[in-house]
């Protein structure tokens, strides 16, 4: 997907085993994206395992992705033993 509220559409359609998403697109905050599916009333679809992933440095950052309600927050670039 190219935008965060085709993300959330996406989830909400149908279900997915787990979803990667980057913290900065260009439409909507990747932390309100999460909290968007997080939101959403089948709960089978709103605790879909969200792996989100950022080129950020800063902790605060990491730490607003878990409080939104990312699964693990992993660091670009990503290695797979991580």
């Amino acid at each position: 997907m190219e935008s965060g509220s085709e993300a959330v559409a996406a989830i909400g359609a149908k279900a997915f085993d787990i979803a990667l998403l980057d913290l900065h697109l260009p439409d909507i905050d990747g932390n309100e994206i999460v909290r968007r599916v997080r939101a959403l009333s089948d709960p089978a679809k709103a605790r879909i395992p969200i792996v989100a992933l950022t080129a950020s440095i800063v902790p605060a950052d990491a730490e607003a992705a878990k409080k939104a309600g990312a699964d693990p927050v992993l660091a670009k670039p990503m290695r797979w033993n991580e």
